[in-house]
């Protein structure tokens, strides 16, 4: 299941609505540090 906001939010990730919307709520590439386009390329 992809993280909430607040979930985002104890990983340290960016609360910029631009680095939301390009890294998404999905915990493999906030763990694994991927980049989200190829992370989001490979789930679709």
């Amino acid at each position: 299941m992809p993280f909430s906001l607040a979930e985002r939010r104890r990983t340290g990730a960016s609360e910029g609505i631009d680095e939301i919307l390009y890294s998404g709520f999905y915990p493999r590439i906030h763990d694994r540090k991927l980049e989200p386009r190829q992370a989001l390329g490979d789930y679709f």
